[in-house]
């Protein structure tokens, strides 16, 4: 498989809800419900995939579950901020699903491989911005301001530094849970929640089936997890835009323990954005 890029912002092209063959699938159980809120993936095919990473990866999906429960169970600690238990992690998820849906403004997925000149153009039209882990440290290169329009942080736990500003600012974060991030995401939280303004939670998980108290929308990794939440949330893929989305390097705020292991995982990435349909995948950054 060859690699390729979005660069500098291909437009998504295709209504939410629809896959690149053009089918709708809304026999999915892998969201929750609320009381006036449902949320689901848009295809099954997208928490399927889940299953085959870890196949690929040798992982088990129990290191997954023991990873998410023992995140629910930390936030329920007295210890911790209220706003992190159950009842507050679903006022976030309400809350971040009406700021995306408030208006038609584009909506900016900025990934690991950003640059400061690809996002500092879009500025100009206040897109709300979506920032895949340490990607968030581009905003200090751009501009302070870029930062009030910065409605959430997609992460799973290893975008150390550049995430504790965001943290520290009081920014919702979508913090996913997996087997081998359980010592970082507690190192994180043990940090924040001591915080004058901690941030907003709420939970990700990859476990074929429903976890109470957190949300399983599909993808991998943060920048395509962060696509398939979007269009779960009821953007309309028209409305999104992605830049520094890159399956040949590692960007600059990419935390990489293991060359070999973050290549496959940016070809998971591209096979997960390939088949959602985002059009323009391929072009050059």
């Amino acid at each position: 498989m060859t690699g390729t890029s979005l660069g500098r912002g291909m437009l998504l092209g295709r209504p939410s809800g629809f896959l690149k063959d053009g089918t709708a699938d809304n026999e999915v159980t892998y969201g929750i419900c609320m009381a006036d809120l449902h949320i689901s993936p848009i295809s099954p095919w997208m928490v399927d995939i889940q299953e085959e990473v870890r196949e690929y990866f040798s992982w088990e999906e129990s290191s997954d579950i023991d990873s998410i429960n023992s995140l629910i169970e930390y936030s329920s600690h007295p210890s911790t901020p209220p706003l992190w238990g159950k009842s507050g992690r679903q006022k976030v998820l309400t809350d971040i699903i009406s700021q995306l849906n408030e208006d038609e403004r584009l909506v900016v997925i900025i990934g690991a491989a950003v640059e400061h000149p690809d996002l500092e153009p879009l500025l100009s039209n206040s897109p709300i911005l979506i920032a895949c882990d340490g990607a968030v440290g581009v905003l200090d290169e751009v501009s302070p301001e870029s930062w009030n329009l910065l409605a959430m942080v997609v992460s799973d736990a290893d975008g150390l530094p550049y995430i504790n500003k965001a943290a520290e600012m009081g920014i919702t974060i979508s913090l996913h849970a997996h087997g081998d991030n359980m010592d970082e995401w507690a190192s994180l939280l043990n940090n924040w929640k001591d915080l004058p303004c901690p941030p907003s939670l709420f939970f990700t998980h990859q476990v074929h089936h429903n976890i109470d108290g957190a949300i399983n929308l599909g993808g991998f990794t943060d920048g395509d997890r962060a696509v398939c939440m979007l269009l779960a949330f009821g953007v309309h893929i028209d409305r999104i835009k992605l830049i520094g989305f890159d399956s040949t390097i590692f960007g600059k705020w990419s935390g990489v323990s293991n060359p070999k292991r973050k290549r496959e995982k940016l070809l998971w990435m591209k096979k997960i954005l390939d088949n959602i349909g985002v059009d323009g995948w391929g072009g050059e950054k």
